[in-house]
């Protein structure tokens, strides 16, 4: 059942998500053959959108050769599929926190695919290259010339305030119209 005033008189769920903070978790990525914690990472969407995120990843950036994606791209060829687990919910400070988590499985002897000690964000991207462009472009556009994907350069983008190109130069997004005619 849903919180207090669950229903209004017309019967609709009222939207919860209007007036909550958002939510941020450090989590696991387990190996379901031994329940061993293989990857740390940080989100701030629900941990089951960011596991299929993790699934899709593996699926179809072929080209991308993280640990990370072999190990899943390993479980996928088997029929098994990586659960996910949260370790902590909204540190103060995510940054440490994740590198705490990686530290400690690291420490208990997990076999963590990370590459990095955590809390970079994104550590394999070159930052001096791609930083000047952002802004400048789309983000595929300038995640093709840094090396890096659209995503990649969004989450930048934000981070550093910088808007998109079309706001900031006014071009229209553009949309595919149909005349009336097709409609009809």
């Amino acid at each position: 059942m849903y919180p207090s005033a669950a229903l209004t008189a017309w019967g609709a769920v009222p939207n919860l998500n209007r007036n909550m903070k958002s939510l941020t978790w450090i989590y696991g990525l387990v190996d379901p053959r031994d329940g061993q914690v293989r990857y740390i990472g940080k989100t701030s969407c629900r941990l089951s959108l960011r596991l299929s995120r993790h699934i899709a990843a593996a699926k179809h950036e072929v080209e991308n050769t993280y640990h990370r994606l072999n190990w899943i791209r390993e479980l996928l060829a088997l029929g098994l599929l990586p659960e996910i687990r949260e370790l902590e919910r909204n540190p103060a400070d995510w940054t440490e926190a994740e590198a705490r988590w990686i530290q400690h499985g690291r420490s208990q002897g997990w076999d963590l695919t990370n590459g990095t000690l955590g809390g970079e964000g994104y550590p394999t991207v070159n930052y001096a290259k791609l930083d000047p462009i952002l802004g400048t472009m789309s983000d595929a556009d300038a995640g093709a010339l840094a090396g890096c994907s659209a995503g990649t350069v969004m989450h930048r983008r934000r981070e550093l305030g910088i808007p998109d190109y079309r706001s900031r130069y006014g071009t229209p997004r553009l949309r595919k119209t149909l005349p009336i005619e097709a409609i009809a």
